[in-house]
């Protein structure tokens, strides 16, 4: 099967049939003939993707098949930094170490993502050593794997876009992993005592020197001679990159061994991972024992006490040797007469290994191989590296480390947290230096309290005091009052929510002003707690709403209701009236020339005389934005009546307009320009009324004498 990848192949056909048939993957037949009826090469260049055939008519078939391939990929390796981010490194990883990498290639858009994608790290043979899966996200290519340690290729193993399987060579040189080194030293004397019957320690240091693997094991034999056996606490242990560790096993000779018999130990390490073998060879000597015991102790002194041994010649000399394992050796020599010793000034638990060796004066010597002693245990000290990872508002993670004087055995751990209405007490066995504690409250000082217990008892607390993380906001701000500056400008002012209900720190507010023509949204700092809105629609009624902030979300907020308002409105301009029949009368007016705000109402007072005209007072809704017309009815035929409007907004009723009187009658002038007017319409202010009909009934009275006058002239006439 070729895969899209493929640009040429060639393939080798071993036959006995004179004819090969070629099948290509769209169904085309190509016949070649063979080569002695032995073998044909077919060749092509940029080959269909898919399954190509080769077949005769009889008989079996041999075919190999090479394929130049275009697939780049590119294998880059990352590692983890002392904060736990993974960077690319430049350095090969450590064979045995599983090791994370990106991969990258300019075919990925012919590679099948929907299929399983496999990096092989294949031998030179192309045998898999080992293989991954990798995964895809947003192009990047990725995964993880236990590096062999030996020299490999890449190989990519899936399906292209069309289908088809294929396993490509990616990489065309072997690649090598580096692998670990070791250094092995006795610890102690150079020459290792044996006593016959007892058991001998011996110690040594296994060292990995270079920065890797991660996780080393080895493990350790000894070759030993006949008589002697050997007996291992751990001949299994794991190094971490550039540590060393103790390890440590018993030499038990049996009653073969002599006095004085030297014989040569072999001591081999392997490391599992390359199966790697580094050796060390050491000499050890049969020596008579010295009956030694620990009388007495306690968690800060030993008492030794030992008995004469039986060796030639008279003891000249004894001497104690201290190994105190944090790199301090001590030697203490006594005369022939002291049989003890009390060693001060120790700490609990602290591990010394003794040993004794006994001089006569016929230069003889009595050794005792170094034995282990601990002193008592005490209560151990504080626990270390006590630190507290706060993931969510509810809940916190509380971590640490042994003591670092832990002064015995540690069995258990005690840890609390206690905080606002809230105290939990947790005893973890040793395995666990980590707890979660939930049911939290946000935003709130706790403290938690760790320590350690040996079977002496429990030790010395260490506490560390924490915060929650912070949560929104539960209360709104407080105390909004605001300032109308003008027609179009408001200063809004407020106060934090109360310290409680915070929870958290203030660390910006919202401001959201909506005057029902525009929107606008202000973000402010959480110290900020005033403001200047400018630009609103003129005269609008505004919704202010405010929120505060936290890290942890946004709190409820608070919504006041502001009318822009600068005081009462002035007087209502160009009242006037026209009668529609003698009970009704039609009034229009225009608005104040000051409005100082959202008319809300006009108030309309009539009544028959001036000083009455509170004898109706109606209230006429707002209709536009300019002149104003209502109809009153009801009223009494020939009867004067007074009428005047007054404005309102939501600061109150403004000034009355100029008082109009009108007579309900079906004669009535206009002042003024009449020419637009009803002639049947009169419309005059008070003060003009009574000297118009006095100037009525003088032209009445005047034209009553020229009609008299001329009607007697008539008379006259007749009678002559």
């Amino acid at each position: 099967i070729i895969s899209v990848f493929v640009t040429s192949f060639s393939t080798l056909v071993k036959t006995s049939q004179p004819m090969v048939t070629i099948t290509k993957p769209d169904g085309t037949l190509e016949t070649l003939t063979t080569i002695g009826n032995s073998f044909v090469i077919y060749e092509t260049s940029n080959p269909q993707a898919g399954e190509w055939r080769a077949c005769v008519s009889s008989g079996t078939i041999e075919q190999s098949v090479s394929l130049t391939v275009e697939l780049d990929f590119s294998v880059e390796y990352v590692k983890e930094d002392v904060m736990g981010q993974l960077l690319p490194s430049t350095e090969l990883p450590f064979a045995c170490d599983r090791s994370r990498f990106t991969a990258s290639t300019s075919k990925l858009s012919q590679i099948s993502l929907n299929d399983t994608l496999y990096l092989d790290f294949v031998d030179n043979d192309r045998n898999i050593l080992q293989y991954t899966e990798i995964t895809e996200c947003e192009g990047i290519l990725s995964g993880s794997v236990i590096l062999p340690s030996t020299p490999l290729q890449y190989q990519l193993r899936g399906y292209d876009i069309e289908g088809n399987p294929f396993s490509h060579l990616v990489s065309d040189f072997l690649i090598t992993f580096e692998y670990p080194d070791f250094q092995i030293s006795l610890i102690g004397s150079p020459m290792v005592v044996v006593n016959p019957g007892k058991q001998s320690l011996v110690r040594m240091f296994i060292q990995n020197t270079k920065e890797g693997p991660k996780n080393l094991v080895v493990s350790a034999t000894v070759t030993t001679t006949v008589g002697i056996d050997v007996e291992f606490v751990d001949n299994v242990v794991s190094l971490i990159p550039q540590t060393e560790v103790e390890l440590s096993f018993y030499l038990i000779a049996n009653n073969s061994v002599i006095e004085g018999q030297m014989f040569n130990l072999s001591f081999v390490v392997t490391d599992e991972c390359t199966n790697v073998s580094t050796y060390m060879s050491f000499q050890a000597i049969v020596k008579t024992p010295i009956e030694f015991n620990v009388a007495d102790k306690t968690s800060n002194s030993l008492l030794f006490e030992w008995i004469p041994p039986n060796i030639p010649g008279n003891i000249t000399s004894y001497t104690l040797s201290l190994d105190f394992v944090n790199g301090t050796i001590t030697t203490i020599v006594f005369d022939e007469s002291t049989i003890s010793h009390l060693l001060e000034g120790l700490v609990p638990y602290q591990l010394v290994y003794v040993g004794i060796t006994a001089q006569t004066d016929y230069n003889e010597t009595a050794i005792n191989a170094p034995i282990p002693i601990r002193t008592e245990e005490s209560e151990p000290g504080q626990v270390s590296s006590l630190y507290v990872f706060v993931p969510s508002a509810d809940s916190s993670i509380i971590t640490w480390s042994e003591p670092e004087k832990p002064n015995g055995i540690i069995q258990y751990y005690e840890i609390m947290v206690r905080g606002k209405d809230y105290s939990e007490l947790i005893i973890l066995n040793t395995s666990t230096l980590s707890h979660t504690f939930t049911g939290l409250e946000d935003f709130v000082r706790y403290e938690a309290i760790v320590r350690a217990a040996t079977s002496v008892g429990e030790g010395e607390i260490n506490s560390i005091i924490f915060y929650t993380l912070e949560g929104a906001p539960v209360s709104p701000p407080q105390d909004v009052e605001y300032i109308i500056w003008s027609s179009t400008s408001i200063f809004i002012t407020w106060s934090h929510p109360p310290l409680e209900s915070r929870r958290g720190f203030i660390s910006a507010y919202t401001l959201n002003v909506n005057d029902r023509i525009q929107e606008k949204i202000y973000e402010f700092s959480g110290i900020t707690t005033q403001t200047n809105v400018t630009g609103l629609t003129e005269y609008s009624r505004v919704n202010v709403t405010i929120s505060a902030h936290t890290s942890g979300g946004v709190g409820p907020n608070v919504t006041i209701e502001i009318v822009i308002v600068t005081g009462v409105p002035s007087a209502p301009r160009e009242l006037a009236g026209e009668i529609s029949n003698d009970t009704s009368v039609y009034l229009s007016w225009n608005f104040p020339e000051e409005p100082n705000g959202v008319l809300s109402s006009f108030h309309l007072f009539y009544g028959k005389t001036e000083s009455t005209t509170t004898e109706m007072d109606v209230i006429v809704p707002v209709t536009g934005n300019s002149y104003q017309k209502f109809a009153v009815h009801d009223l009494e035929s020939e009867e004067e009546y007074y009428f005047k409007v007054a404005a309102s907004n939501y600061a109150g009723m403004g000034e009355n307009s100029t008082e109009l009187v009108i007579m309900i009658r079906s004669l009535v002038l206009i002042p003024g320009d009449t020419s637009e007017k009803n002639p049947l319409l009169i419309v005059l202010p008070t003060t003009l009324v009574i000297p118009f009909i006095v100037i009525i009934i003088i032209v009445f009275a005047i034209l009553l004498v020229i009609w008299f006058r001329r009607k007697k002239a008539r008379g006259s006439a007749n009678i002559i």
